[in-house]
């Protein structure tokens, strides 16, 4: 009777708590999961961008609140180089990552997100604490080209789940397709201004594109430099053999230049600006030696008398030599 009354008692008191407490977890974790859903959907909408310059920042962003991390970045595939182009919360230690390094390399040769616990699976606390890089996932675009990659670098303990993971692959799903998005709409973009005769993009291009290039050079300390290309004697170019310059001069423009550097008009038309991105001015020179033996070995004589092979100039203009300052 009363004795097993007593004793009931104070057992279903601290069933009432332990079922009070797990109704208020379970009452947090849903406000959590809506807050993230809202913020996610926030983030998300600035992912609807055509911009590159605009989609780095709005990855790391959306990143940040999907796993409500405390510091993500988002890094570019420049070159030989993942760069980055976006951080949210405190800074990385590292603007650049090899492709084939750490957590990145192992998240870009398996194609998927990966955390620090995937690169050893006995990790204590005291090196999740300590490691540089908690999370990655490569950016790529549908036919599997390498974009990017989105990094994690301080996240809470607790949230350092599967489910973390999950979300990362989906933020980076999302901004390889994004991304992939926004570099078709520029090739698109870019079609409608190029000069087809020289396979060039106009001037108006060029002076667009230059000057972002050095935002962008003086934001992340990279050198830049400019080949300024002129024929001489243009005028003397039969009419009817210019078209057969243009295709002369893109043939050797695709053979000697990169993928990213930018064949322009300049001011005249006889002159061309080229954009050497990620390129110091003596390494431009070497670029403009090889382009002018190029040139040479083909011994086109466009002139009317035909008796002269293409005469030219060109010279390195250095928009950016060095980190911390820019070359006059």
């Amino acid at each position: 009777g009363v004795p097993s009354l007593e004793q009931e008692l104070p057992d279903q008191a601290v069933r009432f708590m332990a079922a009070t407490e797990a109704k208020h977890e379970l009452e947090g974790r849903v406000a959590d999961e809506r807050a993230s859903l809202s913020s996610l959907y926030t983030a998300a909408r600035a992912l609807e961008t055509l911009e590159a310059d605009r989609l780095y920042p709005a990855i790391a962003l959306t990143a940040r609140r999907f796993l409500q991390a405390d510091a993500c970045q988002c890094y570019a595939l420049e070159g030989d180089l993942l760069r980055l182009r976006a951080a949210e919360g405190s800074p990385p230690a590292r603007s650049e990552i090899r492709p084939d390094e750490g957590l990145v390399g192992l998240a870009i040769r398996l194609g998927r997100p990966v955390s620090v616990r995937d690169q050893s699976q006995h990790a204590s606390v005291e090196d999740l604490a300590t490691a540089s890089l908690l999370m990655a996932a490569p950016l790529v675009a549908d036919g599997g080209a390498l974009l990017g990659c989105v990094t994690v670098t301080a996240l809470p303990f607790l949230r350092l789940t599967p489910v973390a993971l999950d979300r990362l692959g989906l933020v980076a799903e999302w901004g390889g397709r994004a991304l992939e998005n926004a570099r078709a709409h520029e090739r698109a973009r870019a079609r409608t201004i190029e000069d087809e005769l020289v396979r060039a993009y106009t001037y108006a291009y060029y002076q667009r594109r230059i000057h972002e290039e050095e935002v962008r050079a003086d934001r992340y300390g990279r050198p830049l430099s400019v080949l300024i290309f002129r024929i001489h004697r243009y005028g003397d170019v039969a009419p009817a053999r210019r078209a057969e310059l243009g295709r002369v001069l893109s043939a050797v423009f695709s053979r000697t230049l990169r993928d990213v550097d930018i064949v322009c008009r300049y001011a005249t038309e006889d002159s061309f600006a080229i954009i050497l991105p990620e390129t110091a001015p003596a390494r431009a020179e070497i670029v403009l030696d090889r382009l002018s033996r190029e040139i040479a070995n083909f011994h086109f004589a466009p002139y009317a008398d035909e008796a002269q092979d293409l005469e030219f100039s060109a010279r390195v203009l250095a928009v950016r030599e060095r980190p911390g300052g820019v070359a006059s």
